[in-house]
């Protein structure tokens, strides 16, 4: 399969524009994660296993999971990345991956996640750059 560039990507979102819905498949989750990864995080992400899910009772787009080899205090890594299945654009979907992506990076490299200023809006400019909006919120 051809590798999908981020640029193609983002433009695609934006032309789509905010009420085109769609059904997330594991797949489409792994191509945007490894275009992301590429051109913002320059390839040093070890794609963790993907979960596409339903989250009925929560109001939740996505999460990382973070853990520790060995034991408690392994070097840590991520576990999982989950995202939710029902997005209401690509747009939303490929801001919350990378979102979740950014998680990732702190957590395996610095052993946190936060949505503070030292390591998680560190990748605010490099992400708007390309084209994806950081954000807490969706």
């Amino acid at each position: 399969m051809a590798k999908l560039q981020l640029y193609k990507l983002v433009e695609t979102a934006t032309k789509q524009g905010r009420k085109a819905p769609l059904r997330v498949t594991t797949e489409m989750v792994e191509d945007i994660y490894d275009a992301i990864n590429r051109a913002v995080f320059s390839g040093v992400l070890q794609r963790p296993k993907i979960i596409v899910r339903d989250y009925k009772k929560r109001d939740i787009w996505g999460e990382c999971e973070g853990w520790q080899k060995l034991h408690r205090w392994g070097p840590p890594y991520t576990k999982v990345i989950r995202i939710q299945r029902h997005f209401p654009n690509l747009k939303t979907l490929i801001a919350v991956i990378a979102h979740e992506m950014v998680h990732q990076y702190e957590w395996d490299f610095y052993n946190v996640m936060t949505h503070g200023n030292t390591t998680f809006f560190a990748w605010e400019e490099k992400l708007r750059s390309k084209g994806i909006r950081l954000s807490i919120s969706i």
